[in-house]
């Protein structure tokens, strides 16, 4: 399979469009399908979710626990699908764990192709020089994992009271964490405008948390607080969709 289409198995090919293009990726034991429902709401902005092994249209590819070995990855992938789609401009869309994954691969894709998103989206994601407040670790038994998900909220209680679905996403959410915490930040900045989206009930990366991402930029940036916890993209549903196009309109 074409590399492209391995990280980003949902995209219509649609040359030369005059869409908006959001490279969108995803909290750690999501899935690129979530986003993907996001086209539905526009014909101005194409979502292309990157989809991480273990899950979705990748549910039978091994995990991947080296985070430069995966930023490395998208790198070429996004470079290929700017290729092969045309597209002339680009935006990056990164929650909770996919944020620092976004900031990862525009760092790495300005350095080796001297190509930028016109503007970075991080929601829900304390800035990489800062210390992570978070004492969720890989290591923390089931049970454990099962309270911080239940503390973070965003997954209803059908799920959670469901032993053999639990075992799965668990497992899952173990292995996201065993690659978040393989994340070193390296003094990296960028040069385009960042947009920090946070909810005022997520306490791990409250307003002055993002406020830290201005110091990453040379091009400014911004913060806006939503209604919500950690997952307040998905509480907010269709009204938060629709302020995400906006903006993007925008750049």
């Amino acid at each position: 399979m074409l590399l492209n289409k391995m990280w980003f198995p949902y995209t219509k090919i649609e040359k030369s469009s005059k869409k908006k293009n959001v490279f969108c990726f995803h909290h750690a034991g999501g899935s690129g399908i979530n986003f993907s429902k996001w086209n539905m709401l526009s014909d101005k902005v194409r979502f292309i979710p990157a989809e991480m092994p273990g899950r979705g249209a990748r549910i039978c590819d091994k995990y991947d626990h080296c985070f430069k070995k995966v930023v490395y990855e998208i790198t070429e992938a996004v470079k290929k699908e700017v290729d092969t789609l045309e597209i002339d401009d680009f935006v990056f869309y990164g929650h909770s764990m996919g944020a620092i994954i976004a900031f990862s691969v525009a760092c790495c894709i300005k350095k080796k192709y001297k190509i930028s998103p016109k503007v970075l989206f991080v929601v829900a994601r304390h800035a990489p020089q800062m210390p992570d407040p978070s004492v969720v670790k890989s290591t923390m038994s089931h049970e454990s994992l099962i309270d911080e998900m239940k503390r973070l909220g965003g997954t209803p209680d059908e799920i959670l009271n469901n032993r053999e679905y639990m075992n799965m996403f668990i497992n899952r959410i173990r292995n996201d964490y065993k690659l978040h915490e393989d994340y070193n930040y390296g003094n990296e900045k960028l040069d385009i405008p960042i947009i920090a989206h946070t909810g005022d009930n997520d306490y791990g990366a409250d307003v002055f948390s993002m406020t830290k991402w201005f110091q990453l930029t040379s091009k400014g940036a911004a913060v806006e607080e939503f209604k919500g916890g950690h997952f307040f993209p998905y509480e907010l549903g269709e009204k938060y969709v629709r302020h995400l196009i906006d903006e993007v309109s925008f750049f």
